[in-house]
C-alpha cells in the first residue's frame, strides 16, 4: 500500500516509495501540488514521533529537487 514504514541499516522512511505515496510525492515535488504537503508532512511526523519514542534520536533528511527542476516551479 506504500504506507508501511521502512527500516534498513538504521535508515527509516515513512513508507515505501511506490504506489500512492510515490504519486503524491512526485505531484508535490515536480508538479507544484503544494496542497499535498500537509498530508505528507503528517505521515512523516507520525513516523517521526513513533521512532523517537521507541528508539531515540532521529533525523529527517530531505531529498532535494534537481537544480534544473527547481527553476521550473513557481
Amino acid at each position: 500500500d506504500g504506507l508501511r514504514p521502512v527500516a534498513s541499516h538504521d535508515v527509516e522512511a515513512a513508507g515505501w516509495y511506490g504506489g500512492l505515496l510515490e504519486q503524491a510525492i512526485r505531484l508535490m515535488k515536480y508538479r507544484g501540488r503544494r496542497g499535498l504537503a500537509r498530508g505528507l508532512g503528517d505521515l512523516l511526523a507520525e513516523r517521526w514521533f513513533s521512532v523517537a519514542r521507541t528508539e531515540g534520536c532521529w533525523q529527517v533528511v530531505p531529498i532535494p529537487l534537481h537544480l534544473r527542476l527547481q527553476t521550473r516551479l513557481p
